[in-house]
């Protein structure tokens, strides 16, 4: 049986990061040999020979515990890059040098500012620190600095920016930099996050050093897993002012760099000509890439790093798989926000010739995406529907619509304030003020944001369903959230769930589904749930939660819960998920015909 805690703690929660797909998972899936791979932002050279010959000269050592100072390496970089020793902190990738920030600096319910996209490592280690995640939207595909600026609070401690971005590869300017730390109060450290900065033109560059006295605390994070071919290793540093560094090492565990990754970084500093090479292969991989893929009809973005996207104008999800059948693996961007784009590491010239010729052929397989599809799938809570929702999508490559979630923010947002329903000038003022996001989450989820602050979790309560019912049922808060889940769907291509999508919201929807299963089925699958996370709840008392529910949502004036005359009934009690998305699909196959 699954082992569970009955911890409440917020790692519980967590959702394990999407890394890209190995080449030998695959090879294995496919049954084909000879793939490539650039989708992860790999060095196409590999490691230095150098740095390969000291890992090999290592493994003679490898009985003994490796330098819990990283000396020598520490010595080396610090005359290399002329700041002193005592100014960096190494770490198992700069990823830790990322968690050592948030455990020496966040405490539980502070706040970190990050864009949206970026690198989901930072939100993942605040959540798991017991932080509060506040996220600012990229504008144009460039950080919003001033837009961040507007976020922070008294609670703030920790802003990372990535420069360059990931995934879109911009960069903002020296002087714009200069300007925003200007607007940062006291007591917040600002970690400029510089994982592929050596790709950056020269011109380009903001030089930390110059920061690292400034009033606010700036940490440059850098890595030797991209321009110096060192990913599989795993050894990343900090760039900061001493009295940061002496807190991180107090938080840091005491040989977290291993001997051969210390052996392969001494090397791979020393050798010049190969991070040479590495950078001129970037550039010049991306300019010829870049013109390639334009006269294929692709857009490409103009990057600063050793990867770009291209916007393929079509669903880059289904493009990604017809890709993986030629054995070529890449990144689609659906996910992030960005459906019709791709994300492609600049490889070796025949691998990049490979990618072309690859993506001609599957320009012609896949179809362009319909902006008019619309499915509905309303029904009782606890039928399946947000699972089934999210299944349907990724199998259809739509962006799910979580309404119900939609209702729970609003419901928290109003009892945070507390708002009575029936005073309807306080409820009409605050809902002008209460500003609702969907955003992307890796693949098939969403995040829900209230403002800038992340509240997926906290609406996910037994408590905040029945708050939920209570505020669908108000005809202010009704009129709020239809107008903006019509504003969602303007472009189709949607997978709308909740209780009147195919009655009220979408009533010219493409294909509609009621799907319904028995309420003791919904109570024990409820029962379940909750158990897997620690909670022991009497089935009779969800049981007589789910019926008061029902009858209530049944019965109320205002978009009763009932299925759309032309909506096809869905009884879920004795059929799994893949088989209800299975049987949905074939409804859907035989609408377009």
């Amino acid at each position: 049986m699954p082992w569970s805690s009955g911890s409440t703690w917020q790692g519980t929660s967590l959702i394990p990061y999407p890394p890209g797909k190995p080449l030998e998972e695959l090879e294995r899936e496919y049954g084909i040999t000879g793939s490539i791979k650039l989708a992860s932002n790999e060095n196409a050279l590999g490691p230095s020979p150098k740095a390969v010959a000291a890992v090999a000269d290592s493994l003679k050592n490898l009985h003994r515990y490796p330098d819990g100072s990283c000396y020598y390496l520490a010595q080396a970089l610090a005359e290399k890059i002329g700041v002193s020793p005592n100014q960096l902190v190494f770490g198992n990738g700069s990823n830790e040098v990322i968690q050592l920030l948030i455990a020496a600096f966040l405490g539980p319910g502070e706040e970190v500012i990050t864009s949206q996209p970026t690198f989901l490592v930072y939100q993942k280690a605040v959540q798991a620190q017991g932080g509060v995640n506040r996220v600012v939207p990229l504008v144009n595909m460039h950080h919003d600095l001033d837009g961040i600026a507007r976020q922070i609070t008294g609670k703030t401690r920790l802003i990372f920016l990535d420069n360059p971005n990931n995934p879109c590869g911009t960069v903002f300017s020296n002087e714009a930099f200069s300007v925003f730390l200007d607007t940062v109060p006291d007591g917040v450290i600002v970690a400029l996050d510089e994982a592929y900065v050596d790709f950056v033109e020269p011109s380009l560059r903001i030089d930390a050093r110059e920061y690292l006295k400034h009033r606010v605390p700036v940490v440059a994070l850098r890595t030797f897993s991209k321009a110096y071919g060192l990913a599989g290793l795993r050894v990343g540093y900090g760039l900061m002012h001493a009295d940061i560094a002496d807190y991180l090492h107090r938080v840091r565990q005491p040989f977290n760099v291993n001997l051969p990754a210390q052996a392969g970084a001494l090397a791979a500093l020393g050798d010049d000509e190969h991070y040479e090479k590495t950078i001129a292969l970037a550039r010049e991989g991306i300019a010829w890439l870049s013109s390639e893929v334009e006269k294929l009809g692709c857009k490409p973005f103009p990057s600063q790093t050793n990867f770009f996207l291209i916007d393929v104008k079509t669903d880059g999800k289904k493009l990604y798989e017809a890709l993986l059948h030629q054995g070529v693996i890449v990144r689609p961007m659906n996910a992030y926000g960005y459906p019709t784009y791709i994300r492609i590491t600049v490889g070796l010239p025949a691998e990049n010739q490979r990618f072309v010729k690859a993506l001609a052929t599957a320009l012609n397989e896949v179809d362009v995406l319909d902006p008019k599809g619309i499915v509905t799938i309303d029904g009782p809570s606890g039928a399946g529907k947000s699972t089934i929702s999210r299944g349907l999508a990724a199998r259809l490559h739509f962006t799910y619509l979580d309404t119900g979630a939609m209702y729970r923010a609003v419901g928290l947002a109003l009892e945070r304030k507390g708002i009575d329903l029936a005073d309807t000038g306080s409820l009409k003022k605050c809902l002008a003020h209460i500003e609702l996001t969907l955003a992307p989450n890796g693949d098939d989820d969403v995040r829900v944001l209230l403002g800038a602050e992340d509240v997926s979790q906290a609406i996910r309560t037994p408590e905040m369903g029945m708050v939920a019912s209570r505020v669908s049922a108000n005809p202010l808060v009704r009129e709020k959230l239809t107008a903006l889940q019509r504003q969602l769907g303007e472009k189709g291509g949607i997978v709308a769930e909740g209780r009147d999508m195919g009655t009220v919201v979408f009533p010219k929807a493409s294909c509609k589904f009621f799907l319904n299963a028995s309420a003791e089925e919904r109570a024990r699958r409820r029962q379940k749930q909750l158990a897997e996370k620690g909670q022991i709840v009497d089935f009779q008392e969800i049981l007589d939660q789910i019926s008061k529910r029902d009858y209530d949502d049944s019965r109320r004036a205002l978009a009763p819960l009932k299925a759309a005359d032309d909506a096809i009934l869905v009884d879920s009690s004795s059929m799994g998920p893949e088989a209800v998305i299975a049987f949905m699909l074939e409804c859907i196959a035989k609408s377009a015909r």
